[in-house]
Parts: C-alpha cells; sequence; structure tokens
C-alpha cells in the first residue's frame, strides 16, 4: 500500500548529476539500531512509518538525502503506469553527446516480500519540444547492490527494477526492504540534438 498522504503530481527540475552513482553507501537499520530511523533518514515521520508499515530491517542507500518516504508492496510497484500516477514528474536534461544522471529526493521502500515480488516502475516520455529520442535506464536495487535496467531508443517507455536487499538469514527466494532514491540516466540518440526527458 502506498503511503498515505496525498502526493501533488507537478514538474520538477532538477540540476544534472554527471557523476555515476554505481559507488553509492548504504547502512542497515532495525529498531534496536544506535539511530533512529528519523535520524539516519533526515525525515522526521520515519519512525512512525516504519511502525505503521511493521518495517524490522531497512537497509537505507544514501542516508540524509530524503525529503519523504513512499511505502508500497512489490504488487503495488509493478506497473510502472499504475505507480506513477502518485509520484511527481521529474524532468533530466541531456545535452547531445553526454550522459546525464537525475535522481528525486524519495525515499522509495518495497515492503519484504518473494524477491520477483519486489520490483520499481519506471516511466519516461520526451518533452514536446525535443527533437530527439532518447535512451534511458533506471536504477534498481538487487540483492543489496546497484544495478541498472532499461534502455532503448524512442520517445517514451517504461520498465522495472529490482529493489531489495538480501542477508544470510532470511528464508529462500524472498528479500529485505531497501530504501534509496530512483535514479535514471538519460542519452540523447539523434546528435546534434539534445533531449529533455520527463521521468518518473
Amino acid at each position: 500500500m502506498f503511503l498515505k498522504c496525498a502526493f501533488i503530481t507537478t514538474l520538477l527540475v532538477f540540476t544534472p548529476v554527471f557523476a555515476s552513482a554505481s559507488d553509492a553507501n548504504s547502512e542497515e537499520w532495525t529498531p534496536d539500531s544506535p539511530q533512529s530511523l528519523s535520524e539516519l533518514t533526515g525525515v522526521e515521520n520515519a519512525d512512525d512509518i516504519a511502525e505503521e508499515y511493521d518495517l524490522d530491517y531497512v537497509e537505507v542507500f544514501e542516508p540524509g538525502t530524503f525529503d519523504r518516504i513512499e511505502v508500497s508492496s512489490g504488487n503495488e510497484a509493478e506497473s510502472p503506469s499504475v505507480q506513477a500516477r502518485s509520484n511527481p514528474i521529474h524532468s533530466c536534461v541531456a545535452p547531445a553527446g553526454i550522459q546525464v544522471s537525475c535522481r528525486d529526493q524519495t525515499g522509495h521502500i518495497v515492503a519484504a516480500n518473494l524477491k520477483s515480488k519486489m520490483i520499481m516502475g519506471y516511466s519516461w516520455s520526451t518533452h514536446w519540444s525535443s527533437g530527439s529520442n532518447a535512451n534511458v535506464i533506471g536504477r534498481g536495487i538487487q540483492d543489496g547492490k546497484i544495478v541498472w535496467r532499461g534502455g532503448g531508443n524512442g520517445k517514451s517507455g517504461g520498465f522495472n527494477v529490482p529493489w531489495y536487499a538480501t542477508n544470510p538469514y532470511v528464508k529462500p527466494g524472498w528479500g529485505l526492504a531497501t530504501m534509496a532514491t530512483k535514479h535514471v540516466k538519460v542519452r540523447s540518440m539523434n546528435p546534434p540534438a539534445g533531449v529533455t526527458v520527463n521521468w518518473q
């Protein structure tokens, strides 16, 4: 289930990040951790959210970089088009010849479940003013490690990525909750034109 608050769909423009996010750091959190989840994430109501959704373990990627938290079950995260309706729209601008990385500021959590159900959806489309096609890949978390999925050459698309951590004590086939922001990497496919991609 999605976090019980109203989300307003707005167009947000973020400064492109040219550095790779593949070396992101993470910290494990449980109710017995020295830091509260609120202290670790920087989100004031994070501990209330953990209690509401019975979260007893979260691997937090890039602690302190979030402005809100959204929790979903694996089933609700499966469809990029369904999931996108609750998330703000972001804009990523890629000049010709440069792959640009952009991120949101939401701490996305998929509750512990079968690994096959612990996925996060992305959807995207080029801005109406962009004449170029785009190649878009999105960051996922698989067994607690960064992976990238997506690709192609077009005007719009959608794809799923894995979103889970594991440890030796979890039962076979199951993943543990991971909290991370979404990242996309965008490249223009029709140089010398750049491209602007709206994504969720």
